[in-house]
């Protein structure tokens, strides 16, 4: 009796010990707000690690440029923007802009957070 009263004793405390794994997901499409063309223009900073110095400039003509030569159109709709590549079309959708940040989902999964060039980050 003693025996079972530790085994059943023992198996609750290793099941109380016992971690749940959970995974949190972004749920993106409760996020929305309209693009402010006029804060949009101008250098950006990428936050992407792999590309430390990597930049991007929306010019007030609807075009962009990168630091790596790569050139194109944009347009935006509403909390939406579309950037034309001789090749393909980029779709992004705005998750937050404020004046030294905007932060955009590009695809379904991969949301860039980009930053003032004069702007500097800690």
């Amino acid at each position: 009796m003693k025996n079972l009263f530790l085994l059943i004793a023992f198996c609750c405390i290793l099941s109380s010990c016992a971690s749940k794994k959970e995974i949190s997901t972004i749920d993106y499409s409760k996020i929305s707000q309209d693009f402010d063309k006029e804060k949009l223009l101008g250098k950006w900073l990428t936050n992407m690690p792999s590309e430390s110095g990597s930049y991007i400039m929306f010019n007030d003509d609807n075009t962009f440029n990168t630091d790596d030569n790569k050139q194109g159109t944009f347009k935006i709709e509403k909390d939406s923007i579309f950037k034309r590549f001789p090749v393909f079309v980029a779709k992004g959708r705005l998750l937050e802009q404020k004046d030294k940040m905007i932060n955009i989902l590009w695809g379904n999964s991969e949301a860039i957070k980009y930053y003032r060039a004069d702007f500097k980050r800690n």
